[in-house]
């Protein structure tokens, strides 16, 4: 008894594990990767762009999947994109996320692993590169000016974005203007939630067990 109620407890938790880990990809709650483009703002190790997005109501927060970048094709020979999250505090990254340089025009996905996002807060994420300017320049297309856009679960996209030289100093002068970009993320499911079904799954097993000892 003691032995099959142990197994269903393990049991029901790794298919918990791994019904989290199936939505890796996550849900889209932002983008306004639909607008029409207007133009772009170049990218280097000279060129920093940062902007912001908020994320909505969910309790326990979210998981980062990606964040997808409109990009247009690069100019010259611009090498080593970087994207990351990024504490104005500090003036340092708070986690770096990896993809592919844009060698072509199209949406491109930049990810970390287990990055916690908590409920209705501010993020800002920077772009830049190893090379500066004048070796080439990542093209980050933008669109018309416009007003934030809201998402799912009240998740909501800058329209202002920032400058920098050097990721030290910082034109923090209101830039109007929407970068596109998306946010993939996964709700974190609540803590009462996870233990109903970890208990209803482990009990049921547990019964399972009985039924199958009663016949031996």
């Amino acid at each position: 008894m003691k032995k099959a109620f142990a197994i269903g407890v393990l049991f029901v938790t790794g298919l918990s594990l791994v019904g989290i880990k199936t939505q890796a990809q996550g849900t889209i709650y932002i983008s306004n990767l639909d607008r029409q483009t207007t133009g772009s703002l170049s990218v280097g190790a000279d060129a920093r762009l940062a902007t912001w997005f908020r994320t909505g109501t969910a309790p326990s927060g979210y998981v980062l999947d990606s964040i997808q970048l409109a990009m247009d094709a690069p100019s010259g020979n611009p090498t080593g994109l970087r994207v990351m999250l990024w504490d104005f505090q500090r003036g340092e990254s708070m986690a770096d996320l990896t993809g592919l340089d844009p060698l072509s025009n199209g949406v491109f996905a930049y990810g970390t692993e287990g990055f916690m996002l908590s409920p209705s807060t501010v993020y800002w994420f920077v772009v830049t590169a190893a090379t500066p300017l004048s070796v080439g320049a990542f093209q980050w297309e933008h669109a018309a000016t416009g007003n934030d856009t809201i998402g799912i679960d009240n998740w909501r996209q800058g329209a202002a974005y920032q400058t920098s030289l050097d990721g030290i100093e910082w034109d923090r002068t209101a830039h109007a203007g929407n970068l596109k970009f998306a946010v993939s993320a996964t709700v974190v499911p609540e803590p009462s939630s996870l233990a109903l079904v970890l208990c209803g799954g482990a009990l049921w097993l547990a019964a399972q067990g009985r039924r199958t000892e009663s016949v031996l």
